[in-house]
């Protein structure tokens, strides 16, 4: 979701944004990490539902949406994000999957996505972009059915000034996470950290060329990213997850 704008967002302009950064947002090897988790645990929930309903909160170009699809073709799945630009290019990438354009720091209708309600929720790298993630959390609410599981991922550690650029307000924490959750009236099931060692060795490396990331995002990949990219890639899939040091956030609430 991108949020209106406030007094501390007025130079947020997501319609810009995904037409800037969204081809090399597809290669990013920490985003295929947290849509791995996210694929993995939207198949864990829905394996025991009935009828399942995905709803993508802040759904951007769609990216996730098109992996959850190639992976659970008959799944229902619906985006609902702020940029006008990110809904078109999802609808794109996602042909069978709803895409609404929506501002979720404002009332909604829950007949925004039609007459059912979701039984499983992602949002991914949305909340760090807000100054209220509580209430976007419970605008969103109104299109999740009673005992619905949102599966959440938000940064952690130290900003760069690439976060900054993109507009992050926050990094967190799992407890922090947890406390923006409860506040929005979720219960947790579960917040913890994954990515130790191989994500936080990207995150420091893109730290350490933040001013080189931000010129070169009009620009296609060269032959040298996507390499890197491909291995830090593998890499991730050799991160320890019982070590809870890794820089990316993760957890898992229920709708009472």
């Amino acid at each position: 979701v991108t949020p209106s704008p406030t007094a501390r967002a007025e130079q947020d302009d997501w319609d810009a944004h995904w037409a800037k950064y969204s081809k090399r947002a597809r290669v990013n090897p920490g985003q295929l990490m947290r849509f791995g988790w996210l694929v993995r645990r939207v198949s864990q929930t829905i394996a025991a539902q009935t009828d399942p309903i995905l709803l993508d909160i802040g759904s951007g170009t769609g990216h996730l949406l098109q992996i959850i699809h190639e992976r659970l073709p008959a799944l229902e799945a619906i985006g609902v994000e702020y940029s006008q630009e990110g809904v078109e290019i999802g609808r794109r990438a996602v042909p069978s999957a709803t895409f609404v354009q929506a501002d979720l720091l404002q009332p909604q209708s829950q007949s925004l996505i039609g007459d059912r309600l979701a039984t499983v929720a992602t949002c991914s790298e949305v909340l760090e972009h807000v100054d209220d993630p509580s209430l976007l959390m419970r605008t969103a609410s109104a299109f999740l059915g009673s005992g619905a599981i949102v599966h959440v991922t938000v940064p952690g550690g130290p900003m760069s000034a690439f976060d900054h650029a993109i507009g992050h307000r926050q990094h967190f924490t799992p407890e922090s996470l947890s406390r923006v959750m409860e506040a929005a009236g979720y219960e947790t099931v579960s917040a913890g950290r994954i990515g130790f060692p191989f994500f936080n060795l990207y995150r420091y490396l893109i730290i350490a060329s933040a001013d080189r990331v931000e010129s070169a995002a009009n620009s296609e990949p060269s032959a040298a990213e996507l390499t890197a990219s491909h291995v830090f890639s593998w890499l991730m899939h050799l991160n320890v997850g019982a070590i809870q040091k890794g820089f990316q956030i993760v957890g898992s609430f229920r709708r009472p």
